[in-house]
């Protein structure tokens, strides 16, 4: 059984995302994460862990493709978001 992807929003608190021992990205309120994974249906290749308590708001892959098809501002939202992520990788 293929496990479910989701896409997560930090509401509270903050997370490390690690490749091995190197830090990559400490996420903080606001932080969308697994973004590119949930798109390209394969799983995050990083760890992501909680640094103290946290909070996330989790929307499933296919709840995800429905919003994006109703609302074609939250398709263009999605898309400006990969822009900035691959930008900032880039660079």
């Amino acid at each position: 059984m293929k496990a479910r992807l989701n896409i997560y929003v930090v509401t509270e608190g903050r997370l490390s995302v690690c490749d091995g021992d190197t830090e990559l990205a400490l996420l903080e309120r606001g932080s969308v994460f697994r973004k590119l994974a949930i798109l390209a249906d394969e799983p995050c290749p990083y760890d992501i862990t909680a640094v103290g308590q946290m909070r996330l708001l989790h929307l499933e892959q296919a709840s995800l493709y429905d919003l994006m098809a109703k609302h074609p501002q939250t398709a263009q939202g999605v898309i400006r978001s990969l822009c900035h992520a691959l930008k900032e990788h880039l660079s």
